[in-house]
């Protein structure tokens, strides 16, 4: 699981003309505490499970994921973040209707509109990374190469699904009852992976991916908001409705309205579309391409 990390970092806090880069970082709080909450701490792990009921465990949960490689998104996103301006932190909040598409591990896209206008629009191949910045004056586009150390959720999708808890735990992983939640151990991109998932339906709660230098990624699964189901799966798998996405200096909230795994066929004329960079340009037409 050495590829890329979701180049939703690579954002950039240019709602309203602040274009503070966030580009989807998915770089999570290193503090573990959810916008508004008070932290609560869990009661402590217990040995680990058996190797069969490990392994038991490891494989229903693969089972699950078996049909999401590729998958389309439809809902809203709300960014959230502090900067300096004039020598005091100040806040911000923005929001839009978002689209995503993915697939698998390699490729995906986010396109982010207001009033239905595209305002932001990124997106990640094995090739190329890039970004639309339609809200900066002059209009951008910033096209670079992937790379592992970008701290964002694009420059890897794999990374990105991990959060959302769409692939298999990884391998090696260990489990451990904690209360009545399971506790999810393992190691993931060179750094460490934890997840809380409710043991009676094995419904995820909290991922975490720490990294390092590289920051820590944390995802929150919100089941309080209700459920979205993702259509076309056998199991008629089911996500939280909203997703909080932490990161160094942002939160990133989801809110997941229509969810659909799709064929490779039906994946084509939407990819031949989000996956191609120069089809893009030509839309949209950036004043500046970095």
């Amino acid at each position: 699981m050495k590829t890329l990390l979701i180049c939703m970092s690579s954002w950039a806090k240019c709602f309203k003309g602040n274009c503070k880069v966030i580009g989807f970082r998915w770089a999570f709080l290193a503090s573990g505490v959810i916008a508004g909450c008070v932290t609560v701490t869990p009661p402590p792990c217990q040995p680990a499970l058996p190797d069969d009921a490990t392994a038991s465990l490891l494989n229903q949960w693969s089972e699950r994921c078996s049909d999401l490689d590729r998958l389309r998104f439809k809902g809203q996103i709300q960014l959230e973040w502090e900067d300096d301006q004039d020598g005091r932190q100040t806040s911000h909040k923005e929001q839009g209707d978002m689209e995503l598409l993915l697939d698998g591990a390699s490729r995906g896209s986010l396109r982010i509109t207001k009033f239905g206008d595209v305002k932001y629009w990124l997106g990640m191949t094995p090739k190329r990374y890039w970004e639309f910045d339609l809200m900066s004056d002059p209009t951008r586009l910033r096209v670079r190469q992937p790379s592992v150390n970008d701290g964002g959720l694009l420059t890897s999708p794999e990374l990105l699904r991990m959060l959302l808890s769409l692939d298999p735990w990884p391998e090696g992983a260990k489990v451990q009852q904690r209360g009545s939640n399971l506790h999810i151990s393992g190691t993931a991109f060179d750094g460490t992976f934890e997840a809380t998932v409710r043991r009676s339906d094995l419904r995820v709660e909290r991922v975490e991916v720490d990294l390092g230098d590289r920051g820590q990624f944390i995802g929150v699964h919100r089941w309080t908001t209700g459920a979205t189901t993702i259509d076309n799966t056998a199991s008629a798998r089911q996500l939280a409705k909203t997703i909080d996405l932490h990161v160094p200096d942002s939160m990133i909230k989801l809110q997941v309205v229509t969810a659909t795994a799709l064929s490779a066929e039906a994946l084509k004329p939407l990819a031949d579309v989000w996956f191609d960079l120069d089809r893009i340009q030509t839309h949209l037409r950036p004043d500046v391409v970095e």
